[in-house]
Formats: C-alpha cells, structure tokens, sequence
C-alpha cells in the first residue's frame, strides 16, 4: 500500500472534512463545488444550471455559528503557567511568531468546526547524544510544534506502550516550501509524508517524496529523535476533539448545522429559481395579433407608448401568480431550516424573542451548548498541559505547567446593589476577605488568573485613601458596654 494511502476510517471522513471546510469558508466555496452541493434540475444545461446556481443564496450560518462558539469558548483568557525558563518557547510555539494563545484560538475552532486536529512536538535538530544540556540550549536548538488538521493526518495506529495505549505508528501529509534550484527568486511546494514509528520502545521517523522521474514515494530522510541523549520512547503527537484524547474521529458539533445550511441553500436556490419565473406578470395575447392596416404583425411593442392590436375576436391579458404558492411551501421551508439551526446551535441567527427571557431560562436554553463547549475547553486544557509538561522536560526548564480554559460561557458580572451588598456584608464581618474576593473574582471584577495572596499583596503595596474603614467594625452591644 502506499504510504500516502490513509486507513479506512480517514478515508470514510474525507468527504465529511470537505463538507465542513466548505459550509464554514461560505458561499464562494459552496458554489463552486457545484452539484456536489445544488443537483441540476431535470433538464438543466450547464447554462440554464449556472444561472439557477446564481441566482441562489449560501447564507453563512455555519461560519457565523463557528465565529460565535469559538467566541464563547474563548470568552475568558486562558490559564497558562508555566517555567520561567520557557517564557521564550511560549511566545513563539511554532518557531513562526505564532504564541502559545494563539495556537489555543486555532485548536479551538478546528475542534468546534472540524471535531479534531493535532499538534507534533519537534526539535529544531536531533539533539546529538554527545552534547550537554547546557550545550543543546546554548545552541539555539528546543523543541516547538506543529499543528495538523484532520484532513492531514492520515494513518495511525495505537498499542502497548509502557503499561498503557498509545500510539505505535503516525502518518502525517504536509507540505513544506522550498527554495526552487531552477529559480533563485522563487520557491516551490513540496509535498511529503511524515511517518512516526514505536518500535521496542523507542521512536523513529521517516520523511517520503515522489521521485521526479518515477512518480513513486521515496525515502528522504531517517531519523530517531533524542531527549536527554536518549531515544523519545512515546511519538510526541497530541490529539485534540470533543471529550477525547484519543486519536478516534468524533462528529464535528458543527456538522448538524452544515447539513441544515446546505438544505437550506437548496431550498433558497429553488425559491430564488420559482420568484425568478414567477414574479413578473407574463403578457398573453388570445387571436391574431396585426398592424393598423389589418396585416399580420410579428413583432410586438409592449408599453404605453404604443398600441397593440389584435384582431375580432381576440384579448390579451396579463398571466401572474397568485396564492400562498412559494411564500407557503419553499418560504416555510426555509423559516424551518433557519429555526432548526438555531436549535442546533446557531444562537447568533435565531429570531429575537418576542418575551423576556428569565436568567434561569437562559441557563437552561443553553445547558447543552455549554456541555459540548465545557468537552472541548477540558480535552483542550488535558492536552496543552500535557503538551506544554513535554515540551518544558525537552527544553531543559522542567516544572509546573498547568493550561486551563475557563468552562464558564454565561457573564455573571456583578450589578451595583450586589456589589454594594457584598461590601457591606463584609464590612458588618458577615463573610470574611477571602469570601469577598471568591465573589468578586466569580463576578469578573477580580483577574480570574490573580490568586488571594496575590491580591492582598496588591492591597498591602497600594492601601486605600486614609480614613476609608478596612476592617469589619466592632459590634455596637459591644460598644456600649465599654462605655
């Protein structure tokens, strides 16, 4: 088999990835795949077929879904802890500018839209085993990553790893630029396949090219890479999906709303395609049509600057449409997709809500949206940390790492009488400091990422104006007695 040849499960989510891709890029990309997406309509021509598919409309409900939950998910900035000594890697992750945050927006919205993707962790150069720590790091060698989409990971293969499962075999499609030999001003693209291999507890990679002449897949180059002098005993490989960390394809959440935005635009094309044949009045002339002599006429003038004669005997009328016709049966059909949408997901494009909606009702509407968003903010969180421990041990900074997402997508933002009243409980010594600054930090108004002693240090450095009561004051009883 050649090795650019996925296993079956890929090769039955290839057409799926492309759906997705397409639906979330929006109408340009829709249009252009054609009848994969708008079938002819019986006795179309490629004429008549080109105007039916211009004249419909691909509204852009999956991308402005995508837009809105990758939003949500990424309301609140992430926890990122990290090593002092990795503050480098974490600014530039991928050796292109590309920081830590941003590689997390990215997985975020493969995840949602796409239902996975991966990132390789590498090292700028196999470390040589006869060099120091020291060495290696001032070199300028250290690990960065690279992220795969699900369209470019094509093979894999899990088993007995230590005392657990993993991965024992990775194949990876990826282009690289390279400097063209025959044009010094220009570059070319040169596509290639990765493969990663666990063999007896140590991992090896091998890089394949298309021979020029041959056209066949060649091996390029080998490798075996190294941590610390010794061989990597697990492929350095992290999946990233919904609710899992193992490399199984999952549904992408967005998929139910692609489906429904492509009916839809059938729908809409069809529509479009009946207002089109249907909207303006069609003259219809009953008898012979003539001149002002009587004489036959074959060419008629319509408009109010000149006559139409017909003769003895014969009418003209006007034929329109009239009735509930489209409007009741393409134009609720399409009021039933956009709904359908927006139960699935799509909050940004449903209908405003004729009533008020409770705070408690609200919570519930999106209990399940928030559940699939929570699923994929902790596989995330699960994997960047892991991802960011490994990367930290390679460079030579091991530490605590910790990558957290929030899972809280509702703003609970503190109104002024409840801030008023958390004060003055406080004051009264109803709940302590620690009690206030819990509150506080849930209502937004304290960092989520600045810890209680942090905070009070804070305090402690910059007091409040002279005069202003930071105590909870004695008991009034109290007071009184001593007087």
């Amino acid at each position: 088999m050649p090795v650019d040849v996925g296993n079956i499960e890929y090769q039955s989510w290839t057409a799926r990835w492309k759906l997705m891709r397409d639906t979330v890029a929006g109408e340009h990309d829709v249009k252009k795949a054609g009848e994969t997406y708008l079938p002819k309509l019986s006795g179309h021509d490629s004429v008549r077929y080109n105007a039916y598919r211009l004249r419909a409309s691909f509204v852009e409900y999956t991308g402005r879904t995508l837009d809105g939950l990758t939003g949500l998910l990424m309301r609140v900035d992430p926890i990122i802890e990290h090593p002092a000594g990795l503050q480098d890697v974490v600014d530039d992750i991928d050796m292109a500018g590309t920081s830590l945050r941003s590689l997390i927006d990215t997985i975020a919205e493969e995840v949602v839209s796409m239902g996975r993707c991966g990132i390789l962790v590498d090292y700028t150069a196999t470390e040589p085993a006869d060099m120091t720590l020291g060495e290696v790091r001032r070199s300028g060698q250290r690990p960065f990553v690279t992220l795969y989409k699900p369209e470019a990971i094509i093979a894999w293969r899990t088993g007995r790893v230590g005392s657990g499962t993993g991965l024992v075999h990775l194949r990876l499609s990826e282009t690289v630029t390279e400097p063209d030999p025959k044009d010094e001003f220009a570059v070319k693209n040169v596509h290639q396949i990765r493969v990663y291999d666990l063999v007896q507890g140590s991992v090896a990679v091998r890089v394949f090219r298309k021979a020029d002449q041959s056209n066949t897949w060649e091996m390029v180059s080998q490798a075996v890479p190294v941590k610390s002098g010794a061989p990597l005993d697990r492929i350095p490989f992290y999946f990233f999906a919904p609710g899992t960390t193992g490399p199984e394809i999952i549904k992408p959440p967005l998929m139910p709303v692609a489906s429904v935005n492509l009916s839809h635009y059938r729908t809409m094309a069809d529509y479009r395609n009946g207002l089109h044949w249907t909207g303006v009045p069609t003259p219809v002339f009953i008898g012979t049509l003539v001149n002002p002599s009587g004489e036959p006429a074959d060419v008629v003038s319509l408009g109010s600057e000149s006559g139409i004669c017909i003769a003895e005997g014969g009418d003209a009328k006007m034929l329109e449409f009239v009735g509930e016709g489209i409007e009741g049966g393409l134009g609720k059909s399409l009021d039933r997709d956009e709904k359908a949408m927006a139960v699935l997901g799509a909050r940004l494009i449903a209908p405003d809500r004729k009533q008020a909606e409770t705070a408690e009702a609200a919570a519930i509407h999106r209990a399940g949206e928030n559940s699939v968003l929570a699923s994929i903010a902790n596989t995330i969180s699960d994997q960047m940390t892991a991802l960011l421990t490994f990367v930290a041990e390679w460079a030579g900074t091991p530490g605590a790492c910790r990558v957290e997402l929030s899972t809280d997508y509702t703003p609970e933002t503190i109104d002024s009488a409840t801030l008023t009243a958390l004060i003055d409980a406080y004051i009264k010594g109803g709940i302590s400091r620690r009690e206030l600054f819990d509150a506080l930090q849930k209502g937004e108004i304290i960092d989520r990422e600045k810890t209680f002693e942090e905070h009070e240090a804070d305090i402690a450095d910059d007091p409040p104006p002279l005069g202003t009561m930071t105590t909870p004051p004695a008991d009034d009883n109290e007071d009184d007695e001593d007087a």
